[in-house]
């Protein structure tokens, strides 16, 4: 809540930006705003994060990151046919983000090597890994103008978590 209080604060002190808001222009029926009261009562987990008391402080703090403004699972978990993240198993399974396949970050990743913590945290700070490739399509400006604002303890703790 405080991070969001402190995000709030900081958007609100910019000057005032005038300009129009464009008309919708999402199809049917996602044009039709009352059937998210429908979906966020099937989907929608209201709440703030809460740490896993049974884990360490890092771990806390690379799922608050990657759950919550990181959202990572939004590009790299599956969906079901109503739009909604798959959890459980398929939490981080790999999906897609505009066209590109965003890869399992879980143990069901297909990928001959599987990601050690040091070589994620190296892919997350710098957007290139020997064995996994350079971040491409959506993930490059998530490690190019997201990630790189980040301290390295915070990446770690990414790293640490996923």
């Amino acid at each position: 809540d405080e991070d969001l209080k402190a995000l709030y604060a900081y958007l609100m002190s910019q000057p005032a930006v005038h300009s129009e808001t464009p008309a919708n222009q999402l199809p049917f029926p996602f044009d039709q705003r009352q059937l998210m009261a429908g979906w966020n009562l099937l989907f929608l987990e209201p709440g703030a994060y809460r740490d896993e008391p049974t884990r360490n402080q890092q771990w806390n703090r690379g799922a608050y990151l990657a759950e919550g403004l990181g959202h990572c699972s939004a590009c790299h978990s599956p969906r079901n046919a109503l739009g909604a993240e798959k959890s459980g198993s398929a939490h981080f399974a790999g999906g897609e983000a505009e066209g590109w396949t965003a890869p399992a970050l879980n143990a069901s990743s297909p990928a001959p090597i599987a990601w050690s913590e040091e070589a994620l945290y190296a892919y997350l700070r710098h957007g290139y890994s020997a064995y996994h490739g350079v971040a491409s399509g959506p993930m490059a400006p998530v490690v190019g103008e997201g990630l790189a604002k980040q301290s390295d303890e915070d990446l770690r703790a990414l790293a640490h978590y996923l």
